[in-house]
C-alpha cells in the first residue's frame, strides 16, 4: 500500500560462459500479430574476477484498437527496443563493483481510445458533444538511459556502500483532443495537445554500517537532483468560425533533494531488542515558464514568464520493540513517513481553480504483530494490528474537464487487522 517495486537485475557471473536466445509471436483476436527476440550472454574476462553480461531485445506488440474515422485497424501497437550492459569487477575478497546500463526505447503508434463502430457510437454518446470523430493519431515515443555505479567495501566490523546513478529520458507525445472543440467552443474542430518534455536526474547514496551481535548500525546521506527542460503546445482549429490558435510554452523545472538517515539495533538481552533510526529530508524546486507565442484562447501574451518555488523539511523517526522466542516473534513499531509537495503545472492555465502548489503529506503507522511458528514450521501464523494516519494527504483533482492537478485534502485514518496462517 504505497510501497515500492524493485527490480533487482542478475549480476555478471565470473565463474561460467553463458547465454540463451528466446523468440516468441502472439496474436490478439480482433487484433494483430507481434513477435519479440530477446538474446543474452555472460562472459567471464577474468576467471574469479571480471565479467560482462550483455542483454539485447527487440518486440513488436500487437494493436487491437481500430480508429474507424481515419480507416485504420489495430493502431495502438508498440515498438520496444532494449539493452542492458553489466560489467562486474571483484578485485578483491573485500571489494565488489557493478557497473551497469541501460537503453531502452518504447514507441506507440497511438493511445487513441477509439473503437468499431456499433460497439461505441462516439458521435452520439454524449448530447453536449463530449465525443466527436478523430482527426489524426496520438502517438507517443519514449527513450531512456539509465547508468549506476555501485561500489561496496567490506571491513571487519561493517560494509560501505556507495550508490551512484543517472538517468535520462525524452518523452514526445501529441493527443488529439478534438472531441472537446464542441464542448468548450459550440463548433467542431481541431484540438490537439503537443509536449516534448526531456528529463535528466542523477542520484547519490552513501551508507556504512555494522556487523555486530549485540549492536548494529545504518548511517548514511542521500542526495537527488532533477532538471526537466522541454515545451507544450496547445493548438484550436476552428474552421467553421475562422480561428486558428495555438499556445506555446517553453518550461524549466528543477529540483533537489537532500536526506540524512541513521538507524540502530541494539539487543537489550537474549529476547528483547529495541530498534529506533530517523531520516532527515529537504526537498527545493523551481518552476519557471515562458509564453512562446500570444494566444487569444489561453490569455497568453509572448515572452510572459513566470516563476515557482517551492521547498520542504521534515524529520521522520521510527521506534520498535521485539521480542524473539524460540519459534514465536512479537513486535511493535511507530514510524513516520513523508511525501514531498509538488507544483502544479496547469495552475499557469487557470490560476483561480487550481492551487500552485501542494504541500508535503505526512503519514504515521502504528504496527503490532505476531510470527509465531509450531510443529517444526509445518504451521506458521502470522497476526498484525495497524493504525494508520495521514495528514495534508494528497490527491488528484481535476478542473473544467480538461486539466488535472494535485492538491491537499486534510486528514485520513486506516486502522485493520492482518491473519495469515500458513500450513505445509
Amino acid at each position: 500500500m504505497g510501497g515500492t517495486i524493485r527490480v533487482i537485475t542478475r549480476k555478471p557471473d565470473p565463474l561460467e560462459f553463458g547465454g540463451e536466445v528466446v523468440g516468441s509471436w502472439e496474436s490478439v483476436t480482433d487484433g494483430g500479430t507481434g513477435y519479440g527476440i530477446r538474446a543474452t550472454v555472460n562472459a567471464p574476462l577474468i576467471n574469479d574476477e571480471l565479467a560482462l553480461r550483455v542483454n539485447l531485445a527487440t518486440s513488436e506488440r500487437p494493436g487491437y484498437i481500430d480508429v474507424p474515422d481515419l480507416g485504420i485497424k489495430d493502431a495502438n501497437d508498440v515498438d520496444q527496443k532494449h539493452v542492458r550492459l553489466a560489467l562486474g569487477w571483484t578485485p578483491s575478497d573485500r571489494m565488489d563493483l557493478q557497473l551497469s546500463y541501460i537503453d531502452q526505447s518504447l514507441d506507440l503508434e497511438t493511445h487513441s481510445w477509439s473503437t468499431s463502430r456499433g460497439v461505441f457510437d462516439i458521435q452520439n454518446a454524449e448530447p453536449l458533444g463530449m465525443w466527436g470523430p478523430t482527426l489524426r493519431l496520438s502517438p507517443q515515443e519514449n527513450h531512456f538511459r539509465l547508468s549506476n555505479l555501485t561500489v561496496q567495501y567490506d571491513f571487519d566490523w561493517g560494509a560501505f556502500v556507495s550508490a551512484t546513478s543517472y538517468f535520462d529520458s525524452e518523452r514526445y507525445f501529441l493527443e488529439d483532443v478534438s472531441h472537446l472543440t464542441t464542448l468548450y467552443f459550440g463548433v467542431p474542430g481541431s484540438f490537439t495537445n503537443e509536449q516534448d518534455l526531456p528529463l535528466d536526474s542523477l542520484t547519490q547514496e552513501f551508507r556504512l554500517s555494522s556487523n555486530n551481535e549485540t549492536l548494529n548500525w545504518t548511517v548514511g546521506a542521500f542526495f537527488k537532483r532533477n532538471r526537466r527542460s522541454g515545451w507544450q503546445a496547445l493548438e484550436v482549429d476552428l474552421a467553421d468560425i475562422g480561428l486558428l490558435d495555438v499556445a506555446k510554452y517553453q518550461r524549466d523545472i528543477k529540483s533537489s533533494s537532500q536526506a540524512l538517515f541513521g538507524e540502530v539495533d541494539y539487543k537489550l538481552s537474549e529476547r528483547w531488542a529495541i530498534q529506533a533510526g530517523g531520516r532527515y529530508y529537504s526537498d527545493d524546486r523551481t518552476f519557471a515558464a515562458i509564453d512562446l507565442t500570444s494566444s487569444i484562447v489561453f490569455g497568453t501574451v509572448a515572452g510572459a514568464r513566470s516563476v515557482e518555488r517551492g521547498s520542504d523539511d521534515d524529520f521522520a523517526p521510527s521506534i520498535g520493540l521485539s521480542w524473539e522466542g524460540e519459534e514465536n516473534l512479537i513486535f511493535a513499531r511507530a514510524a513516520k513517513g513523508f511525501r514531498g509537495g509538488g507544483i502544479n503545472l496547469s495552475a499557469e492555465f487557470v490560476p483561480d481553480l487550481i492551487p500552485s502548489q501542494n504541500e508535503a503529506e505526512e503519514l504515521w503507522t502504528y504496527e503490532t504483530g505476531l510470527k509465531s511458528r509450531m510443529w517444526d514450521n509445518k504451521l506458521q501464523l502470522n497476526a498484525y494490528l495497524y493504525f494508520n494516519r495521514w495528514d495534508s494527504i494528497q490527491v488528484g483533482q481535476g478542473a473544467e474537464g480538461l486539466y488535472v492537478y494535485t492538491s491537499n485534502a486534510g486528514e485520513a485514518e486506516a486502522f485493520g487487522t492482518e491473519v495469515e496462517l500458513t500450513v505445509q
